[in-house]
């Protein structure tokens, strides 16, 4: 066995050592890879691909490489990937390691230097730039490259491909995803959408980047990337510059001047996100300054740790900020915040009554309880904190909850990309920053259990969450460390040893607090008020969730009996 072993790893190292690289320039004219072997340097990206195997890369120097319409196959395709076989761009054309490419000082994971730009030629039908057909039980990545133009995805992935850096700009869905369609899995992370759109033919929508899946097995992951100027339709569920039809895990992601329908036609629903079923959870999206329904979901999803502000919800009579349409939702950890309606009415989180109940915990809203509007019959919401917060984000009147973001934007919706006059406010958005001061009253209100329900610990700039009950996070994308941040920490009203069990009895350890234990299946047991002294409780064995509320703060904690 240990020579049979031994063998194995021979033969995957020999594998790996005789891999070898493929190298495409722009012309016969172009210095890049020089000092490469020139039978291993092509002008022509298929002709390299198509000579590569599994374990080979194709790099691609800088420049734009115009794909014509009598180039791509039956299918429309330009190039079809193989198992294994990974595409990067991003080069000079001198480099000898993937690290070796250049980065823009100051931008971001996208942001090469030298830029590597694949852009179907105008005169092109119904296209893919690149196409996985199938799963792949060997990685194969797309790096560093600018996917434009293409009339349908210009990329489409499934399990085993993973794209990462680039760029989908100006491309048009035809059948789902003008950027991206996942199916069957796949992963896309740390790339940047701007100014893709749906066709009026398109029958699936995401006009930047569309996914679905039928099995468990086969998520689709979406990870650290920005939708900035998406335009996506107006009415159903093929709107939506993201769209999660089903089986997506979405985390980290930035939406803002996204628009969904037009000021002529109205406004429409998901203009960032479209979750059509309970398989779908966004963690740590931060949603602002979008135009038309922010996020609409059908049939369920779990939204977690979300910031939604200053979107323009479309008007009078689609006043939704985040609109269940049936099936029951989850949005918790979140701040919405200032979204209003064209008639500068404010926008309302809407449910429709279902089979299976939405619940709305640890919210921050401009009004409160009184901020959901639902068709279900007899809501209660009561043992789930639902906080009321100022339209103002900053003041000092008593009494009062102000958000404190650092720089948020100073007005509501999106802006257009063509009206020289709207640059100011372009760059606006583009440079808020929606952290909170030390002195927000969004830190400390989270729900921790959510955290590790979802297995993930860090907000969105990856700064590590607090992941206990004694140390609750804070509500939206961006967890403040009052120590190492130097901010001066707002006390708590609930500090000590509130929570704890001994010998079998539950003790409540605070006065005139508000209190719901709920069973491990999420029922609540019982609910009581404490007084002006401590509280002793007898319950069963077993496994309990409790949660207090004192003077706005919350607090939760897992009792085993």
């Amino acid at each position: 066995m240990k020579k049979f072993v031994s063998l194995f790893i021979l033969m995957c190292v020999a594998g790996a050592v005789n891999a070898t690289i493929y190298y495409v320039k722009p012309n016969e004219e172009s210095t890049a890879w020089e000092s490469k072997d020139a039978g291993l340097v092509y002008t022509n990206i298929q002709t390299a691909y198509a000579a590569a195997g599994a374990g080979d890369e194709v790099w691609i120097a800088a420049g734009t490489y115009t794909i014509r319409n009598e180039e791509l196959d039956g299918s429309k395709v330009y190039l079809t990937m193989k198992s294994g076989t990974s595409l990067y761009g991003g080069f000079a054309g001198t480099e000898n390691a993937l690290e070796d490419r250049d980065k823009v000082k100051g931008g971001q994971a996208w942001d090469f230097v030298n830029q590597t730009i694949l852009s179907i030629d105008a005169a092109a039908t119904v296209s893919n730039i690149t196409n996985q057909k199938v799963q792949f039980t060997t990685e194969t990545i797309i790096d560093g490259i600018t996917f434009e133009k293409s009339k349908g995805s210009a990329v489409t992935v499934r399990k085993g491909g993973t794209v990462q850096n680039c760029i989908f700009r100006e491309n048009v869905s035809t059948w789902g995803g003008g950027g991206v369609q996942m199916y069957m899995g796949g992963n896309v992370r740390y790339c940047y959408f701007f100014n893709n759109s749906s066709s009026a033919s398109c029958k699936n929508g995401g006009a930047g980047l569309y996914l679905s899946t039928t099995s468990y097995d086969y998520l689709c992951y979406v990870d650290h990337c920005v939708f900035d100027s998406n335009r996506g339709l107006k009415w159903g569920s093929i709107g939506g510059v993201l769209r999660a039809n089903a089986g997506g895990v979405i985390t980290n992601c930035v939406f803002y001047n996204n628009i969904a329908g037009s000021a002529t036609d109205g406004y429409g629903k998901g203009s960032a996100i479209i979750a059509n079923y309970p398989s779908n959870t966004f963690v740590n999206c931060l949603v602002y300054n979008n135009t038309g329904y922010p996020i609409y979901t059908d049939r369920g999803a779990m939204f977690i740790n979300m910031t939604i502000c200053n979107n323009l919800t479309g008007d009078a009579n689609s006043y939704s900020v985040f609109f269940d349409a049936d099936g029951g939702g989850t949005l918790a950890n979140s701040v919405v915040w200032n979204n209003k309606t064209t008639t500068d009415s404010k926008s309302y989180i809407y449910t429709k009554a279902g089979s299976t109940v939405s619940y709305f915990d640890c919210i921050a809203t401009n009004r409160g309880v009184g901020d959901i509007k639902t068709a279900a019959e007899n809501p209660d919401w009561s043992f789930y904190p639902v906080y009321e917060i100022s339209d103002n984000n900053t003041g000092d009147e008593q009494g009062v909850n102000y958000a404190k973001f650092i720089n948020p934007t100073t007005f509501i919706g999106a802006v257009s990309i063509t009206d020289p006059e709207a640059a100011d406010a372009l760059a606006e958005i583009r440079n808020a920053d929606w952290k909170m001061e030390g002195t927000s009253f969004l830190i400390n209100k989270g729900n921790s259990f959510y955290d590790a329900l979802v297995e993930f610990d860090c907000d969105l700039s990856g700064k590590k969450r607090a992941m206990t009950e004694e140390d609750p996070i804070d509500l939206g994308v961006y967890e403040i460390d009052l120590i190492t941040d130097g901010i001066i920490p707002v006390q708590t009203a609930i500090e000590g040893k509130e929570i704890y069990a001994n010998s079998g009895i539950l003790y409540i350890n605070s006065t005139y607090c508000d209190v719901k234990i709920f069973d491990i299946t999420g029922k609540c047991v019982k609910s009581f008020q404490t007084g002006g002294s401590p509280e002793s409780i007898i319950l069963g064995k077993g496994s309990y969730i409790i949660k207090a509320l004192k003077d706005g703060h919350s607090i939760t904690k897992t009792i085993i009996l």
